[in-house]
């Protein structure tokens, strides 16, 4: 009875053995897995992004001193500046 019984032994360690081992090969990831995984979250950063509304920024439209129009950020202005007449601009003005 002692060879049957170490026979037994030996076949339930070789398919406990068998049986880790193939649960071992399914938990390991693959390269085609991991490109899936990889191509889905960066596309759904990228569509994410475009979701979301760009600030538009608040601009003041200025004249310079040699008659050009520009637009100025009212972030950069410091203080509120008064209005000039039309006459002072005109005077102003470099030609």
């Amino acid at each position: 009875m002692k060879p049957a019984k170490g026979r037994l032994y030996l076949t339930i360690f070789k398919t406990i053995k068998s049986h880790t081992s193939m649960e071992q090969k399914q938990n390991t990831p693959t390269r085609k897995k991991f490109l899936f995984w990889g191509l889905g979250i960066l596309s759904s950063v990228a569509a994410i992004k475009l979701m979301i509304p760009k600030k538009k920024r608040d601009t003041v439209k200025m004249l310079t001193q040699d008659g050009k129009l520009v637009e100025v950020d009212k972030d950069l202005l410091s203080a509120r500046g008064k209005k000039i007449s039309d006459t002072e601009l005109q005077t102003w003005i470099k030609k």
